[in-house]
């Protein structure tokens, strides 16, 4: 009885080239779909003066070794907006946007990482 390692070393250094294929893949869905959060976002902010859409913006964004992106609203206000006060309902802004486009991140990182790894 014998056993061939040749498949096992294989496998080996395919698991171990993976990140360096797969890590630019996932940047690229994370930039795409983190600016399509914020430009959504944007869309359905309360438009008053205009400040909680100027202030919605996103960091990270896939740039460098991160591969994840934060969208906020850096305005003071924003949270107030997204989950209401005692004194006032709430008008999400940022949750809607997150759902919308998350059907098409899920789909695009599956389909980009199936790439990289074939």
């Amino acid at each position: 009885m014998g056993a061939d390692a040749s498949e096992v070393a294989g496998l080996a250094k395919d698991l171990a080239a993976a990140p360096k294929k797969i890590t630019p893949e996932v940047r690229k869905v994370v930039r795409s779909h983190a600016d399509k959060v914020r430009d959504s976002a944007k869309a359905k902010a309360r438009r008053r003066t205009g400040a909680l859409q100027g202030s919605i913006t996103v960091e990270g964004q896939g740039n460098g070794d991160s591969t994840s992106a934060t969208i906020e609203a850096g305005i003071r206000y924003g949270w107030f907006h997204e989950y209401g006060t005692s004194k006032m309902a709430p008008q999400p802004f940022m949750w809607p946007a997150v759902l919308e486009v998350a059907p098409g991140f899920q789909q695009e990182l599956a389909e980009a990482m199936r790439e990289a790894t074939l």
